[in-house]
């Protein structure tokens, strides 16, 4: 491994970390997080391929032609492995047989597949929009995708969120839960999730006590909204109608929005469940940063992997 390393640029290492949790990206992605070009990017995945710490595949398509996918490699799994010194045997031996799951991401089916590069297209357009904000402190605070969220124990094995992130613009911010919905799964089912939503809320306060006791070791973080993205305006009006009360019966903030390919989810495009329009008017979507504050806030453990916010976190926006 060690000649392998010797050829690595900090951005190769980002890179291989970031695969490492989002599991499979396209050259149009990986472009957008990490080079001023698909071609730039296109040449210097062909290197990282050849040095074995890549993977790639090209799915099939009926019409034209997809982009090539990439994923870590055993390879590249070792150098993630080895960034952190402090990571035990079991660690890194599952980063290493996550690797070996993710290569045979080019076998899975097609909807499958989709559903993360959806997931992955959320996070590649708020990198994109922080790029553009240029603004210190300002952004993606923080992104773990279900990967990650399962490695944080019970709590979050009651239900199975896409990912959680934590956005800050402008004075606001929000964090989330996101549901990226591609019109597979019946409506039954997106308001049902809803539920173990609440299970986990019930869980939370048991999880802070079995790891803080009362020792003072923790900062407020922003309650999160879960989001519901999907794909169409039918598809968003139809999942309303089932999401609306059984928000209202978890005691939950839940937001739904449209997002076409290559849209922006930092935009005015969030529309929670409960809001209902002026004198019967359409009512006003919100910006990601821009949604009002959730139901409540709540403490996690600084050695939980879930971001905290530093000192001077101020829960009045």
């Amino acid at each position: 491994m060690r000649s392998v390393s010797r050829h690595l640029t900090a951005r190769d290492r980002r890179l291989l970390v970031l695969l490492a949790e989002l599991r499979v990206l396209t050259t149009w992605q990986i472009a957008a997080l990490e080079f001023t070009s698909p071609i730039s990017a296109r040449h210097r995945m062909k290197v990282l391929v050849g040095l074995k710490v890549l993977d790639c595949f090209q799915p099939r398509r009926e019409l034209g032609s997809a982009p090539m996918h990439y994923v870590l490699a055993p390879l590249g799994a070792a150098v993630v492995a080895a960034e952190d010194p402090d990571r035990t045997p079991e660690e890194v031996a599952k980063i290493l047989r996550r690797a070996r799951s993710d290569q045979a991401l080019a076998l899975v089916s097609e909807p499958k597949l989709a559903h993360s590069l959806g997931v992955n297209d959320f996070y590649c357009a708020l990198h994109a929009r922080a790029s553009r904000l240029n603004v210190v402190g300002e952004g993606l605070v923080a992104w773990q995708g279900e990967r990650t969220l399962r490695d944080l124990g019970d709590l979050y094995r009651s239900f199975r969120p896409d990912s959680w992130g934590w956005w800050r613009e402008g004075g606001g911010q929000t964090a989330f839960f996101l549901e990226y919905d591609r019109g597979t799964e019946q409506l039954k089912r997106l308001s049902e999730k809803l539920s173990e939503y609440r299970f986990f809320q019930s869980l939370r306060d048991d999880h802070w006590r079995q790891q803080h006791g009362d020792q003072d070791e923790t900062v407020p973080w922003p309650e999160p909204w879960v989001l519901f993205c999907f794909l169409s305006e039918q598809r968003e009006r139809n999942a309303r109608t089932h999401l609306r009360p059984a928000a209202l019966a978890a005691g939950l903030s839940v937001a739904t929005g449209v997002l076409a390919p290559g849209a922006d989810p930092g935009e005015a495009v969030w529309l929670p469940v409960a809001a209902a329009g002026i004198s019967g008017g359409t009512p006003a979507r919100f910006t990601l940063a821009g949604l009002p504050p959730a139901r409540s806030a709540y403490t996690v453990d600084r050695r939980s992997r879930v971001p905290v916010e530093p000192e001077g976190f101020d829960d009045d926006r």
